[in-house]
């Protein structure tokens, strides 16, 4: 049974949620990597504090009881509806219902981070980029507030503080955005994923994942998908323009001008283990091994980085495509914008 006549502000409360396009969880015996094929009702996942608005309820025959909600800090465009929160069902028990949406001003930038009490336990383990409400209480501690309530603490090597004007330069920015990525190397890919991998139960990133909490964990919220990412991204006219941090996008011949299929972060110049990175990528892809791999460009495009052109067809060892370049970090007023994203808990429009 369903119903459809009410308009519900909601948190999540889980470390990790997964948003469905039906109501029904993943099959019992589902294990890392994941794909279309074998997760197809996977959308995306959502980390605690998220903001989210229910619309329906449905109870299934397990009697679990399930929201169709919007996710709200995940963007994503319809037409001719325009971008509003990605649509979706969650469970129940993973969100509370509030009166008014929190503020954050702190996000998690490693890998993972344990929240723990007053008597140093750990009370949870959460995903790099949630965004949680903290205050500063000692140069090593900040108090937090979960969304059930409860207090709780963290460490400060653990978080950035989203100040309202961003601090960093772009060249800053730029690199620390790429040696974030490099946390999720090795991990696998999982198909709607948006959070560090945990073997226990189905967590870990897809493509726009992985480059989505990397610029997240510098309080910078891109729109979820590769699509919306290109979308909303400056566009790059030739690869030769590319600068550590930007984004590479595919989109299938069969598939042109209609979505992106696969996105990948560049990484330039930027530093791993006190080496240079040169014309290197990094994506979380489902082929080969299906893992977060670092790959050359012109191993991934069958040709050198200076002979391509934005709208080109690239070859991959025979699998064709087409290739484009965005950025996000082309000037100060973008990355401020993405900040203003990051930090924005009031809603002019909720669907």
């Amino acid at each position: 049974q369903s119903f459809t006549d009410f308009s519900k502000k909601m948190i999540v409360t889980s470390c990790v949620a997964d948003l469905r396009y039906q109501p029904k969880a993943n099959d019992r015996e589902l294990k890392l990597p994941t794909s279309d094929q074998t997760n197809p009702l996977q959308i995306t996942q959502l980390l605690l504090g998220e903001h989210v608005v229910a619309h329906q309820e449905f109870m299934d025959e397990n009697k679990i009881l399930w929201l169709k909600v919007s996710a709200l800090q995940q963007q994503f465009y319809h037409i001719p509806d325009g971008w509003h929160g990605y649509p979706g069902w969650i469970q129940a028990k993973d969100v509370i219902e509030v009166e008014k949406f929190p503020s954050y001003n702190i996000v998690v930038n490693q890998y993972t981070a344990d929240i723990f009490d007053e008597k140093n336990q750990a009370i949870c383990t959460v995903s790099i980029g949630t965004r949680l409400h903290g205050e500063k209480i000692n140069s090593d501690t900040w108090k937090v507030f979960l969304p059930n309530g409860q207090k709780g603490f963290l460490h400060d090597g653990d978080v950035y503080f989203m100040n309202p004007t961003v601090q960093e330069s772009i060249e800053d920015l730029r690199n620390s955005i790429a040696k974030t990525s490099l946390k999720f190397l090795g991990d696998f890919y999982s198909w709607g994923g948006r959070s560090a991998q945990n073997d226990q139960f189905i967590s870990s990133v897809d493509c726009s994942g992985l480059v989505g909490l990397s610029f997240l964990a510098h309080g910078l919220q891109l729109p979820r998908m590769s699509h919306e990412q290109f979308l909303h991204s400056q566009k790059i006219d030739f690869c030769s323009e590319l600068q550590t941090g930007d984004l590479i996008f595919f989109v299938s011949i069969t598939k042109h001008f209609t979505r992106m299929d696969h996105v990948m972060l560049y990484l330039g110049n930027s530093l791993l283990e006190d080496k240079k990175i040169c014309g290197q990528i990094i994506e979380a892809t489902p082929a080969q091994n299906h893992v977060v791999r670092i790959v050359s460009f012109q191993d991934r495009m069958g040709t050198e980085c200076n002979q391509i052109t934005s709208g080109d067809i690239a070859d991959d060892q025979g699998y064709k495509f087409y290739v484009y370049f965005g950025s996000f970090l082309h000037d100060a007023s973008m990355i401020q914008k993405l900040r203003n994203d990051a930090l924005n808990h009031e809603y002019t429009e909720i669907i």
